[in-house]
């Protein structure tokens, strides 16, 4: 049977969009840097791919945002803000007489630890401790370099957040920079 747009119920019509929204966004993740893979060339990055972002599942800012937002002035302004506007709690980078790496980062409404794991060699655990009742669902690391990292937080257990992770991720390198900023929400 074949049906029509207008013949599909809104629920449909909801699913369907959203599914070509997903489609043209694996498109636009998989067009090479140089503009082949049949997407003629790279699109401007606008402030529609920065909120995309900070309101998805992708853990990575793509090559070419991280790129526009370093050539942009404005749109690094744009994501400066967004990111602070979004974000319920804020960890600024920590004082210039920070030596070496840190194994606990503060914010306002949260501390975040560095624990070894006994569960195994090699895994830590990252202990966020949240003031208040609220509890964030993500972690936005910022590094020194511009690079920006996104993690899901699971549910708090009574007031903590517990993730168990490998002590070589990306992640906790980045905690553990005394130039990263944090952000959650």
């Amino acid at each position: 049977m074949s049906s029509t747009w207008n013949t599909l119920p809104p629920r449909q019509q909801m699913v369907a969009r959203r599914a070509v929204e997903a489609l043209m966004a694996i498109d636009g993740l998989t067009t090479s840097e140089d503009g082949a893979g049949g997407a003629g060339p790279r699109r401007r990055v606008a402030f529609r791919d920065l909120l995309a972002w900070v309101r998805g599942a992708e853990p990575r800012l793509s090559r070419d945002v991280e790129r526009a937002i370093a050539a942009d002035q404005r749109l690094a302004r744009d994501f400066e803000r967004l990111l602070h506007r979004t974000a319920g709690w804020h960890g600024a980078r920590a004082a210039a007489a920070s030596s070496g790496d840190l194994d606990v980062r503060e914010g306002n409404g949260f501390r975040l630890r560095i624990k070894p794991s006994r569960a195994g060699a090699g895994l830590i655990y990252l202990l966020v401790d949240l003031a208040g009742d609220h509890q964030p669902t993500t972690l936005v690391l910022r590094g020194p370099s511009g690079q920006h990292v996104k993690m899901a937080l699971p549910a708090a257990q009574d007031g903590v957040i517990q993730i168990l992770t490998e002590e070589t991720a990306e992640e906790v390198r980045l905690l553990r920079d005394p130039g990263t900023e944090l952000f959650l929400w």
